[in-house]
């Protein structure tokens, strides 16, 4: 429908764009199908009326002398004919060999395989205190280090996430017709939306996302502020990086990641491991260790310890196998045989098609596929010629181009005399103190939430304006549940991770929480007030417009995480 707008709106005339725009734009609801299709039914009428009078107009007789005449171009052009185009004449290309650096040295040390370092032996010493590791000693390295397995899966979750943003198949479901139609870069809102409460959280995802990505890190670095709140032992980059200007005494310290070398100071006499001014950093472990000689394996045990302690790997393997219920990745590996067998047949209809049809999907966004092609596609899925969907596509094989758009556009018009589901009325709900009671497809809203929370997780249920005061939770996640305007007051939780529930103003007051890790679970206007945290890792979770303040950290990093106009302010870290 929306290339059909697309094409309605390019060959309608100046006053009939204004009201085809006009008309999509009053649309309130963005999924309101009924109401989009008649605007286009309208517009097309308009445009056959006009049709018309242009056919009846362009009979008439012209008057000869008002032909436009042509004129004989001069013979004389601006062309250096002594310019044999060659641009890169004179130009010398260089060669730079890189050769190997050769140390010496006078003695050398073998490490023992077998034996493990001080680090090691504190990181399984704390992993089979929490009965983590497998009893077993003959394990293997996959079952050592699952944490860099899952590491990889969340950068792979991250990598898709990028890209399916950018595909052409996601607009219809984040744009509405009027941003499809007149082919806007970014999404806008009906006059409707304007005037209602949630549009400044829109706005605020909407800027957030400008600033999200790998092309826009200097912008977020510059929203940025850190006051007052080093990072001592951090083991991930700071999710809430600030440019040197806004970043008072809050330096990294003792940092177990790994950074690019960014000196170009050869004469600087700290050395990078030490000292880097550029990322605010004193005492890049990884690197002094690399410059000592050292494996980097103690650091990956303790990062797997952490991760496994906190409960952050077998969160995240939740919401992965979530995502791959939901077909969310579209790998090859990931989907079952049946949709990989329709993908290929879809694939071979798309090499298939003629230069007519590839011609009209690049002008139009659609086209008719003939008979020998549904043919094959019904064939490739196992249909039979016998069946009940080959006696009704009799009708389409006797069709000309012609009759197949007129059809498609009589298709329009009967979802233009549908109702809209705008009349549906939905009653508020009330959700009472979970206690051993989990919470499921059940939305409420202006419903303040008190008392104790045991075993009650929340699940596919949004909420608005539902603050959470003396409420107690553990063992309470909440798992694909948004919520706006949700604050946390004197609300501490204990085991209950929150994941995939985008969360809206909801700031954290004197709210500590403990072993709660956040997997896909962006927060916008959250800022965390005397709310300390531990073992509470953010993976794949964005924040904009929040921050910490007099909330320090523990054993908490920021895995994937991106931020915007973030502001630490009085919250140290420890091994974060």
């Amino acid at each position: 429908m929306a290339q059909l707008g697309k094409e309605l709106y390019n060959d309608l005339d100046l006053v009939g764009k204004k009201i085809f725009i006009k008309c999509l734009n009053n649309i309130d609801n963005e999924g309101d199908l009924s109401k989009s299709a008649s605007c286009l039914i309208n517009s097309r009428r308009r445009l056959l009326k006009f049709k018309k009078l242009r056919i009846k107009f362009n009979g008439m007789e012209k008057n000869p002398s008002l032909k436009r005449k042509r004129f004989i171009r001069s013979p004389y052009r601006l062309i250096d004919k002594n310019n044999d185009g060659s641009l890169y004449n004179g130009i010398k290309k260089t060669i730079v060999s890189k050769g190997f650096k050769i140390r010496k040295a006078s003695s050398y040390n073998l490490l023992d395989k077998s034996s493990k370092t001080p680090i090691a032996r504190v990181s399984d010493l704390i992993l089979n205190f929490a009965n983590i590791n497998n009893k077993n000693n003959n394990e293997t390295k996959i079952e050592k280090f699952k944490w860099k397995n899952t590491l990889k899966k969340i950068q792979n979750v991250k990598k898709i996430m990028d890209e399916q943003k950018k595909l052409p198949g996601a607009k219809p479901y984040t744009y509405r017709m009027y941003d499809l139609v007149i082919q806007n870069d970014e999404p806008t809102e009906s006059p409707y939306e304007k005037k209602s409460l949630n549009s400044n959280a829109k706005g605020l995802l909407n800027l957030f996302f400008k600033l999200s990505g790998d092309n826009n890190i200097k912008k977020r670095e510059e929203s940025n502020l850190r006051w007052l709140s080093p990072r001592i032992a951090p083991v991930m980059p700071d999710k809430a990086r600030a440019i040197e200007k806004k970043n008072f005494l809050s330096p990294d310290i003792l940092s177990l990641y790994e950074e690019e070398d960014t000196s170009t100071d050869k004469n600087n006499s700290y050395g990078n491991s030490i000292i880097d001014i550029k990322r605010n950093s004193l005492i890049n472990v990884p690197r002094l260790l690399k410059d000592t000689g050292i494996s980097s394996s103690d650091k990956d045990k303790l990062i797997e310890m952490l991760m496994e302690v906190s409960g952050a790997g077998k969160s995240f393997e939740e919401a992965n196998s979530i995502l791959n219920a939901l077909h969310f990745f579209e790998t090859k590996n990931e989907v079952m045989d049946a949709n990989e067998k329709i993908v290929q047949s879809f694939n071979r209809l798309n090499d298939s098609l003629n230069i007519q049809q590839r011609k009209e999907m690049g002008r139009k966004g659609f086209t008719f596929i003939e008979i020998e092609q549904i043919d094959k596609l019904l064939s490739d899925q196992g249909i039979k010629n016998d069946s009940k969907l080959y006696d009704e596509l009799n009708y389409y094989k006797t069709m000309n181009r012609e009759d197949r758009e007129e059809s498609l556009w009589l298709k329009i018009e009967e979802i233009a005399r549908n109702l809209s589901s705008n009349d549906i009325k939905r009653y508020k709900r009330t959700l009472p103190v979970n206690i051993l009671q989990p919470t499921i497809l059940s939305p409420y809203m202006f419903t303040p939430i008190l008392g104790l929370s045991v075993l009650g997780p929340t699940i596919l249920s949004p909420s608005l304006f539902s603050p959470l005061i003396l409420n107690p939770a553990m063992l309470s996640p909440f798992i694909l549940s948004p919520a706006i305007g949700m604050p946390f007051i004197l609300s501490p939780y204990v085991l209950s991770p929150y994941i995939l529930s985008p969360i809206i103003m909801a700031p954290f007051i004197l709210n500590p929480y403990l072993l709660s890790p956040n997997i896909l679970n962006p927060y916008v206007l959250s800022p965390l007030i005397l709310s300390p945290l531990v073992l509470c890792p953010d993976i794949l979770s964005p924040q904009i417009l929040g921050g910490a303040i007099l909330s320090p950290s523990v054993l908490s990093p920021a895995v994937a995480t991106e931020s915007a106009l973030m502001a630490n302010v009085l919250s140290p870290t420890f091994l974060s």
